[in-house]
């Protein structure tokens, strides 16, 4: 049974997406981004996932590699989360419709990149990202509150609880605020991110709204 509890997550690529159909049974859900909901890094993202789903692979292999990958400046534990819960969000895809590319005898599985076993999955061929996203957005038609051109300044708190956002200069109530924005990458001369990944989420963090 849905609670009264309101939720805004800024973001619709698939973190903000599947956020949302996580949340959309427990809770009043409003997904918002300043572009369109085609506009984002997942959209757009032409490579595949990397998950440890063939029998012959292990989450401790794609643990090493990815470490190794980031010269073993990566967040240890978080590295560790992500690859062990991998293959499980891998069949949560599939269910939810998602059409990764499959043989007779499983996925077809491609060796990229560090990685030193077959382990990434394509759907729609070069259209991993884009085939996740649309699939999401199916998902979640009909069971939240979808707002796009919606430019967020400010992350309203008062006596450090969240109380909502200020978007296009409207204030919007929520008693819980995901950040799902998608990065900072045009901070940078050289990026592949989308134009509208600014880094804006970092100032929210650290110069929240009191009122």
């Amino acid at each position: 049974m849905k609670q009264s509890l309101s939720i805004i997550i800024i973001g619709t690529g698939a973190a903000g997406l599947m956020a949302a159909h996580q949340l959309a049974d427990v809770a009043n859900v409003t997904i918002i981004t300043k572009n369109s909901w085609i506009e984002s890094n997942s959209a757009l993202a032409q490579g595949g996932i990397a998950a440890a789903v063939d029998k012959e692979d292990h989450p401790k292999a794609h643990l090493a590699d990815t470490l190794a990958a980031g010269s073993f400046f990566n967040h240890r534990s978080r590295v560790r989360e992500m690859v062990n819960h991998a293959p499980y969000l891998i069949d949560e895809l599939v269910e939810l419709g998602v059409p990764f590319e499959k043989t007779k005898g499983g996925y077809v599985l491609a060796n990229e990149g560090a990685h030193s076993k077959r382990r990434i999955l394509h759907a729609l061929k070069d259209q991993t990202g884009k085939a996740i996203v649309e699939v999401l957005q199916q998902v979640v038609d009909g069971r939240v509150v979808q707002l796009d051109e919606q430019l967020v300044t400010e992350i309203v708190v008062n006596q450090n609880k969240v109380q909502g956002i200020i978007a296009n200069g409207c204030f919007m109530h929520a008693d819980a605020v995901v950040l799902a924005s998608g990065g900072a990458g045009q901070l940078y001369r050289c990026t592949t991110n989308t134009a509208g990944r600014q880094g804006t989420d970092c100032i929210w963090l650290t110069k929240p709204a009191l009122y």
